[in-house]
């Protein structure tokens, strides 16, 4: 994900939040601002590098690539995904007022489509992708990790051009075994049988840039 920084907002719920992202868009200069909600904190990201479009367009054309003609479906940013509790909304109706969670993964697959609303995405796609920047390390690694177990993504990568590794979450599996590739590697999914990404091919594509 982009660069992050933190408003001075806290305890902010979905409905709250959608309302300040329009204020604050509807401001001169304002209208390209990206914002996600965390635990109820609003951040705002920054444009993404160079390096992040070209890593971001490199794995979606493999992922749209592999979900031609299936039922899953491939997206990328921006997109809104509303984080809700499975477990606390699974036979009520969805709420914005009851959810601070608010993400734009950079690369994501949804399985369901009945979740697919005008204005986002309603509970936890299957598969996420994000990619680091150097400020979003915490957030990547730890505070978006917890919650994507915790509102039941199934298999979460981490992409890192900083380090050239990509960590692969298997959160389909209560003991979330970690799988750990380099950009020498073809990384290949958990869940999705025959989809991968060759990461040794990005390279060469960045040279030519």
């Amino acid at each position: 994900m982009s660069n992050y920084d933190l408003q001075p907002v806290i305890d902010y719920n979905a409905d709250r939040f959608l309302k300040f992202v329009e204020l604050e868009t509807n401001k001169p200069g304002n209208e390209f601002n990206r914002y996600e909600l965390i635990n109820g904190f609003i951040y705002m990201m920054s444009a993404p590098k160079k390096i992040h479009q070209i890593l971001s367009r490199f794995i979606f054309r493999a992922f749209d690539n592999y979900f031609r003609d299936k039922l899953c479906e491939a997206y990328y940013a921006p997109i809104d995904v509303f984080l809700f509790d499975n477990k606390l909304f699974a036979l009520l109706e969805l709420v914005k007022s009851e959810c601070k969670n608010v993400f734009e993964p950079d690369i994501l697959v949804l399985c369901d489509e009945t979740k697919f609303h005008d204005d986002g995405i309603y509970g936890a796609p299957d598969l996420v992708i994000e990619i680091v920047s150097e400020s979003s390390v915490q957030m990547d690694y730890r505070m978006k990790l917890y919650a994507y177990s915790t509102f039941g993504v199934k298999e979460y990568w981490v992409v890192n051009p900083i380090k050239n590794r990509v960590t692969v979450f298997d959160m389909s599996n209560d003991d979330l075994p970690i799988y750990e590739y380099t950009f020498k590697d073809i990384v290949k999914s958990i869940l999705f049988d025959g989809l991968y990404v060759d990461f040794s091919q990005f390279a060469p594509i960045v040279d030519e840039r």
